[in-house]
């Protein structure tokens, strides 16, 4: 047993080594070169490990760092999915995710078009209405799947759905477009359980990090919690 915590230790040992004298290299060669960092980066190591985390906002510059460290060392991938899976947006972001899936949904068509759509495809589109009485919301899916992949996937709300509802259905029907249905089954029950506060963990679809604070909300939860369970049903989980 003291073998094997000694042996540990010393893994550990090199892993940090190998950091070390790999970012001190890095850091060698682009002082030699001079480069701007974009959007006034500065050298605090915690700037870049949260820039990473956040799919869509890598420089050229962090993706070239982290193949450095990433190429030799597991360590590296394991804090990167830690780090993404406990990513919390500020919440003016979280407000700006939310309206401009609202304002300019990307999958959404008229319920005229996705019937047309159905009907060329020979695949249904079902409608889902929200639990709550009280709000009326109403979505109409339809999603193509094929060997266990998701090609399509649409909604249609017809302004019967509020913007938070809207906001949801196209960031999910967006994300799932060549997912694997697997993959949508295990990020739904982690956005059932963010929505409802309790413990989570999101790998793959970041944006539904927007509604993570409706838990203090009650009367808001299912203005999400149906597009969830429609999307469930519809893949018949």
């Amino acid at each position: 047993m003291k073998k094997f915590f000694k042996h540990t230790y010393l893994v550990l040992i090199v892993e940090s080594i190998t950091i070390l004298l790999r970012l001190r290299n890095y850091l060698s060669i682009k002082r030699k070169n001079k480069e701007v960092w974009p959007s006034g980066l500065r050298w605090q190591s915690w700037k870049l490990l949260i820039l990473y985390s956040i799919q869509g906002f890598e420089s050229l510059s962090l993706l070239h760092f982290f193949d450095i460290v990433r190429s030799e060392t597991w360590w590296f991938m394991y804090h990167k999915k830690l780090l993404m899976s406990n990513l919390i947006f500020d919440k003016e972001k979280k407000r700006q995710i939310i309206l401009e899936n609202y304002d300019d949904p990307s999958h959404e068509v008229s319920l005229a078009r996705l019937q047309e759509i159905s009907n060329s495809l020979n695949i249904p589109y079902y409608t889902f209405s929200s639990l709550n009485n009280s709000c009326g919301d109403t979505v109409h899916l339809l999603i193509q799947q094929e060997n266990n992949l998701i090609k399509l996937a649409l909604f249609a709300s017809e302004q019967q759905a509020c913007c938070l509802t809207v906001a949801a259905a196209n960031i999910l029907c967006r994300w799932m477009k060549n997912k694997k249905t697997e993959l949508i089954e295990i990020e739904i029950e982690n956005i059932e359980k963010m929505i409802q506060g309790q413990k989570y963990q999101l790998n793959d679809c970041p944006q539904m990090e927007a509604f993570q604070d409706l838990p203090q909300f009650p009367q808001r939860i299912e203005c999400v919690n149906f597009v969830l369970r429609g999307i469930r049903e519809y893949l018949n989980y």
